[in-house]
């Protein structure tokens, strides 16, 4: 009898007391469950719906994220699956990838196999540095899932260190503006930079912040129409200018924005949010970097609120 793991997938559901010290894309603590069993008459089923030259995999157990990978081992967003065979195009593990395959390519639970996550290298969890290592599990513990930019970036461990310090020093930092607003900027200028990566992600990641479900496609697609405040749509003009006509930015867009209540130190953050965030959208589309599917999906089942801080 064919015995295939099978996934389910629980909804994501918004910890409230994870975002005041979540780390990154941790805004939202993701209750994601995976439970892989042996399910014979699933298998059945599916069986008689495979293309006839598709071999069945199996699996035997899934063990924590933090073992390491060896042969027959199939490591998932979720954790390390031992003793699996993988069924082609056909593998129902989300997130899987074999130990000779770089670590990005991800098979879709409908068996279709996507595009890598990059076109780059992307190296395994036991080929990192320590420090990279422990920060990428930290990630994964607290959202879920490893958000794909971390992996990526891993292929450079020296510009993985520096990009994401400052990441955080921005991000995360006191400001007068909000985290929501910051990543209010990240979308709108995203988008304008046609950073698929960024967008998605990053999208999410306001619609947590705002607890708004409708802000963040708002914002991607013409946050002029956004349901925002007046000073927030002249902060995304700004920051929009900023980021793809630089050399026409003066003083006058300047002063506008003080006459919208931002202050100097404002809009240097307006400004340094943009510019690293340029620098993403770049390498993003360099390394033709893929969402996660997780993101998509995030902050969705948010009642919408009418004012966004």
């Amino acid at each position: 009898m064919v015995m295939v793991a099978a996934v389910e997938e629980h909804r994501a559901v918004v910890d409230e007391r994870a975002v005041a010290d979540a780390d990154l894309v941790a805004v939202v603590a993701l209750e994601r469950r995976l439970d892989l069993g042996v399910l014979a008459e699933m298998a059945e089923q599916l069986e008689q719906q495979r293309p006839p030259q598709v071999h069945p995999g199996h699996a035997a157990r899934v063990e924590p994220f933090e073992q390491e990978t060896g042969p027959n081992v199939v490591g998932g967003q979720f954790g390390v699956v031992r003793d699996v065979e993988l069924a082609g195009e056909h593998a129902f593990l989300l997130g899987a990838h074999d130990d000779n395959s770089p670590m990005g390519v991800q098979v879709g639970e409908n068996g279709v196999m996507p595009a890598p996550i990059s076109v780059f290298p992307v190296p395994s969890l036991d080929e990192l540095p320590d420090d990279l290592r422990e920060r990428i599990k930290a990630v994964a513990e607290k959202s879920g899932f490893v958000p794909n930019v971390f992996v990526a970036l891993a292929h450079r461990p020296e510009q993985f260190r520096a990009f994401f310090a400052y990441h955080d020093e921005l991000m995360e930092r006191d400001s007068e503006l909000t985290k929501a607003e910051r990543e209010m900027i990240v979308v709108a200028t995203s988008a304008a930079n046609d950073c698929h990566y960024c967008v998605i992600a990053h999208g999410a990641i306001l619609r947590i912040r705002a607890k708004d479900p409708l802000v963040a496609d708002q914002a991607a697609v013409n946050y002029r129409k956004a349901d925002i405040t007046d000073r927030q749509k002249a902060m995304l003009d700004f920051a929009v200018k900023l980021a793809v006509r630089p050399g026409e930015v003066g003083e006058d867009d300047r002063a506008r924005l003080r006459d919208h209540g931002f202050s100097d130190e404002a809009i240097w953050d307006i400004g340094a949010v943009t510019a690293f965030f340029a620098l993403s959208n770049r390498m993003a589309n360099l390394l033709e970097l893929r969402p996660n599917d997780e993101f998509y999906a995030m902050g969705r089942d948010i009642q919408p609120r009418e004012n966004i801080s």
